[in-house]
């Protein structure tokens, strides 16, 4: 594979690119007086996969004091987006590393500006007094360290905060003035060693930007567009699951990736940015190196250049990349995409998960009282008045919760979509997580909290069976032991254990449970839910389930994603 600085230096990257064939019409022979016409119209997308792609380390090295890159040879430089390449200044070593922080001292300025970097090395040469500065264009300037008195060379008066100083050796290198310095390993076979606030470290491929975020710097790695996959695969899936789920990861994550590439990486557009995600569950959790395993990288090199796109009947989103959306598991059934964000994507319809099984976030509870709605309706100002109870509506297809609404007695506080969980989550007084939109919501008066178990033994009634697969699809019924006699318990359950196998049951067999007063009193809620997630798209322990039952990775992709094929970029 070529060196991530060469793939820079080969050419300018121009993704947002995309070529039609014109339709095909093939007309039928005719047979005697009956004809027969048909149209065969296809499109062919050509994309072209880029060489690097650029990640916000939000999660690791974000607007802090000062970022620390361990390794002790590096080229200093910045990335030109004219001619998109890597432009190295100056090679650097230092025993200690090198810190990058933001310019918080005094200092003065050459008025001259100069087109060649080795002539202000000439005139700095060997001075503590003077460093370097890069400007955007590629010029440079000359500075004075911090409290130097000005002179002949540095005359004016320089105090921006937005710049960055470099520092190596316990000693100012360079300094940077709207354009972020990027650095490189001098040998390419190296990674970049990151060292975070807290102390620890984490490898990265491919070289690193630093920019100045809220008074603090943060750094986008630059790296390999298909190397980046080996450091988001199985930090977004286990590695020890079925790998054709883990392969069908992949194929989410590069189209994922590639579709904020083409909208993000443009200069013409009115969408550029200076980074095209982020590492964490924002965009794809992405560690670098140091999240990539023998798995994400066999099944990124085994799928790659394999994307997804749409070839269905909505002609706005026909032959086009689809947006790859994934959660962890659906509880059962999936959402419209336009029931968690905005647009009704036609490959993200809500289905019936037939193949996900019972998992760890299958059966989840949250419970709070209305004393605990006021306290949260009151610390946010929501002007409601008195709380004096709370519903829910659900979205027709799946059954989620579209919002939940708290009612008071000046006004109703709403919260919608995927914001449901968010609210839930944020505020101590909710008793549980709230890990999906898949749940239902039940108050003290609610005919399923009447009854009440009044001992500790439970009758478990089946029909016997030596194959679990059938006793699974039974109904397994509980029934009152107590006074009351066989009173069905109207919840059906299912008898699963903890490596989601059935257990086989006997019939009539007689199991102990906790006593438990179920009866809810009135002004107090409980959400049973199902599911984790926002839900639409992929479910990863459903692919992981399909996977286990045989199905391979193109299959787990057709069925999660609606009218959707798979191409090949080269």
């Amino acid at each position: 594979m070529n060196s991530f600085v060469k793939k820079l230096s080969d050419r300018l990257i121009n993704f947002n690119k995309i070529n039609k064939k014109a339709a095909v019409t093939l007309l039928a022979a005719i047979f005697g007086v009956m004809i027969f016409s048909f149209t065969l119209s296809y499109a062919e997308t050509n994309y072209e996969m880029p060489n690097f792609i650029r990640v916000y380390l939000t999660s690791y090295c974000a607007n802090q004091s000062q970022t620390v890159i361990k390794n002790n040879d590096i080229k200093l430089g910045y990335f030109d987006y004219d001619d998109g390449s890597f432009k190295s200044l100056q090679e650097f070593s230092s025993s200690n590393g090198y810190a990058f922080m933001y310019n918080d001292s005094q200092r003065y300025v050459s008025s001259n500006v100069y087109e060649d970097y080795e002539e202000v090395l000439e005139i700095v040469k060997d001075s503590d007094d003077y460093i370097p500065l890069l400007l955007g264009d590629g010029k440079y300037k000359i500075l004075t360290k911090p409290n130097r008195e000005s002179d002949e060379i540095c005359d004016s008066i320089f105090n921006d905060l937005t710049c960055i100083v470099m520092v190596g050796e316990k000693k100012e290198l360079a300094m940077f003035d709207d354009t972020e310095p990027v650095v490189m390993p001098q040998d390419e076979d190296e990674f970049i060693v990151l060292r975070s606030a807290n102390g620890t470290e984490r490898t990265y491929r491919g070289g690193m930007e630093f920019v100045v975020d809220s008074y603090g710097v943060s750094a986008i790695n630059y790296v390999d567009f298909e190397e980046y996959l080996y450091g988001v695969v199985t930090c977004e899936m286990p590695k020890a699951w079925n790998f054709e789920a883990i392969k069908a990861q992949a194929l989410t994550a590069r189209t994922y990736a590639l579709k904020r590439v083409l909208t993000y990486q443009d200069r013409d557009s009115k969408n550029f940015r200076s980074y095209d995600l982020v590492d964490t569950t924002s965009d794809q959790v992405y560690k670098g190196v140091t999240g990539e395993s023998d798995n994400s990288i066999k099944a990124t090199q085994k799928t790659t250049g394999e994307v997804i796109i749409y070839v269905g009947n909505d002609k706005d989103y026909k032959n086009k990349l689809i947006d790859a959306f994934f959660s962890s598991c659906h509880g059962g059934v999936s959402a419209n995409s336009e029931d968690v964000w905005t647009a009704a994507l036609p490959y993200c319809r809500s289905i019936v998960d037939k193949y996900e099984k019972p998992n760890a976030y299958t059966n989840w509870e949250i419970t709070f009282t209305l004393s605990d709605l006021q306290t949260v309706m009151n610390r946010i100002g929501a002007g409601i008045g008195t709380v004096t109870g709370c519903t829910v509506t659900t979205c027709s297809d799946s059954e989620r919760v579209y919002s939940f609404n708290v009612v008071g007695t000046k006004g109703t506080y709403k919260v919608s979509k995927d914001s449901v969980r968010s609210f839930f989550n944020k505020h101590n007084e909710f008793k549980g997580t709230c890990y999906s939109n898949n749940f239902e919501l039940f108050s003290g008066e609610s005919p399923e909290f009447e009854e009440v178990v009044t001992n500790n033994k439970i009758n478990v009634l089946g029909t016997m069976s030596n194959k679990p697969s059938e006793l699974e699809t039974k109904s397994l019924f509980m029934f009152n032991s107590g006074n009351k006699g066989n009173e069905k318990i109207t919840k059906a359950i299912n008898v699963i254990n903890g490596d989601n196998e059935i257990t086989k049951l006997e019939i009539e067999t007689t199991t102990k449970v906790e006593k438990e007063d179920t009866k809810m009193k009135k002004g107090t809620y409980k959400i049973i839910g199902s599911g984790y997630g926002h839900g639409v798209g992929m479910s990863q322990y459903g692919a992981r389930d399909m996977a286990d039952a045989g199905f391979d990775y193109d299959e787990i992709i057709k069925y999660y994603y609606q009218d959707v094929d798979i191409i090949t970029i080269e």
